[in-house]
């Protein structure tokens, strides 16, 4: 039985795939808080705007 050498076995097209883990799929904390960071200023400048409008409205109805 002679090994001959520079031959090496080669994977085909069927190689088997093991899935990935699901790990870490719910938000982290840090992302909550930047959204509702996000939120808050965006909830701030609508009610600036709100304000700013109505003062305008007012004026003009005079």
């Amino acid at each position: 039985m002679a090994i001959e050498k520079g031959i090496a076995h080669r994977p085909g097209a069927f190689k088997q795939t093991n899935k990935e883990h699901k790990h870490g799929r719910h938000r982290s904390k840090g992302s909550i808080s930047i959204s509702a960071k996000d939120q808050r200023r965006n909830q701030a400048i609508q009610i600036r705007q709100k304000k700013r409008d109505e003062v305008l409205a007012k004026k003009r109805g005079r």
